[in-house]
């Protein structure tokens, strides 16, 4: 995975840009497996263009709010309410340090909202 390489070098722009290609290439495959393999990503590519985040530029910024919404959308529709959680906060510390209050709280009281619901986990059959 050239993404993985782009983290060891610690070219994040390069890595980010790479973990979004993988989330475009496992969204084609319309599956549960591939959407959560695709949040994961999403994730990572956020994380990634956050290390930056001194220098970036509007476009960056919109690409750490857009992974990390894309990603709580997904983690959210395969029930995977912690990993959602999880994506909400960190949105919300995004959202902090652009000084944007009003929208850190928002995602805060959803991360919450979140880690509150269970999980739909199927029932063992009898």
């Amino acid at each position: 995975m050239a993404s993985l390489s782009y983290v060891l070098a610690k070219n994040w722009r390069k890595a980010a840009a790479a973990f979004g290609n993988e989330a475009i290439q496992r969204l084609k495959r319309r599956s549960p497996p591939a959407e959560l393999v695709a949040a994961v990503a999403l994730l990572a590519s956020a994380r990634c263009y956050r290390k930056i985040q001194d220098n970036a530029d509007e476009g960056e910024v919109a690409a750490i709010k857009l992974a990390l919404q894309k990603a709580v959308s997904l983690f959210a529709k395969n029930d995977d309410m912690q990993s959602a959680a999880t994506c909400c906060k960190e949105l919300a510390e995004f959202h902090e340090e652009q000084r944007e209050l009003h929208a850190a709280v928002h995602c805060f009281l959803q991360a919450k909202d979140y880690y509150g619901k269970p999980c739909q986990l199927p029932h063992p059959s009898s």
